[in-house]
């Protein structure tokens, strides 16, 4: 399902419970908060694993339901019935042939972080799902209506050949929980446009509180000048040692020649490969089109070959 960047300002969905909760390795509460009060919020540029990931979903969800043959209800789409700016939109919903209902969440990933699911799913998706679930019991609440004990699974393809599920029982803790979390966060930071106390900054903190520099200056204390000698020094250090790598890689290569690899003592330890990569000069392009011309023409003589040796 996509969502437009301006709409999805709107509301705290499914994904970003996990990084306000401060669970999510991979985002912060301030880079939620960031991305719903900008003026220009963009899209997060789809890569391969997203790619894969959503093309993946359907297959995924025909395993889950290969055996039940249970009916498929449409797009699942709930609001909080108090609370607009909770969504949620899960995967998918089944119905067995009794009525009761099944709420699957769909994920895919590396066999490298196979380990992550040993013990179940990670907290931070087992809170997205509790975030699901308490919208939709709240809905199911506000209408009179009982949940009829709905189940709810993760469905994970790992590797893109080992198949898991797992049967998640949601506590009511958890659904208050993560009600009073999400309500807290909008309405004390959101809202007012407060930024949550952080103990250190980061780039995307910077960036949000300081977009532009007006040309002045600060007087720096003793433990700003040691942490800027010692930013400066370590970025000496960095460049010492990537001028070292470039160094010995070239004594490696030269060591090979003509060959492809080197080996020590019967194991190989270095090799080498060479190929050609194409690119466009696009400046080049620039400098050259002209309204009405061929663009494709352009490009192509444009387009330049050069060959790029790697050392692993």
């Amino acid at each position: 399902m996509e969502f437009d960047p301006k709409e999805r300002q709107k509301y705290l969905g499914g994904s970003d419970i996990g990084a306000i909760l401060g669970v999510n390795p991979y985002r912060s509460k301030h880079e939620v908060y960031i991305q719903k009060v900008t003026d220009n919020p963009t899209e997060v540029p789809e890569n391969e694993r997203m790619y894969w990931g959503s093309q993946l979903e359907e297959s995924v969800l025909k395993r889950w339901n290969r055996d039940r043959r249970f009916k498929r209800l449409g797009v699942v789409s709930a609001s909080h019935p108090n609370m607009p700016f909770m969504k949620g939109h899960p995967d998918a919903m089944f119905q067995d042939d009794t009525g009761k209902r099944y709420i699957i969440e769909v994920k895919t990933t590396d066999k490298d972080n196979a380990k992550l699911w040993e013990d179940g799913p990670p907290s931070y998706y087992y809170y997205q799902l509790a975030f699901y679930a308490m919208i939709i019991n709240r809905s199911l609440e506000s209408n009179m209506a009982t949940s009829n004990g709905i189940k709810y699974y993760f469905a994970v393809l790992i590797g893109g050949n080992e198949y898991r599920e797992y049967a998640v029982d949601i506590q009511d803790s958890d659904m208050n929980y993560v009600e009073e979390q999400a309500t807290e966060f909008w309405l004390n930071h959101v809202t007012p446009k407060i930024l949550p106390e952080y103990d250190e900054p980061t780039k995307a903190i910077n960036a949000h509180l300081f977009p532009d520099h007006n040309g002045s200056g600060i007087e720096a204390d003793q433990f700003m000048k040691e942490l800027v000698d010692k930013y400066r020094n370590l970025k000496k250090s960095a460049k010492a040692l990537c001028d070292e790598a470039d160094r010995l890689k070239e004594v490696i290569k030269n060591k090979i020649g003509h060959n492809s690899y080197m080996s020590y003592d019967g194991k190989k330890i270095a090799s080498v490969s060479s190929y050609n990569k194409k690119y466009v000069d696009w400046k080049s392009v620039a400098d050259t089109f002209k309204e009405h011309e061929h663009f494709d023409a352009i490009v192509e003589e444009s387009t330049k070959t050069t060959n790029i040796t790697t050392l692993r």
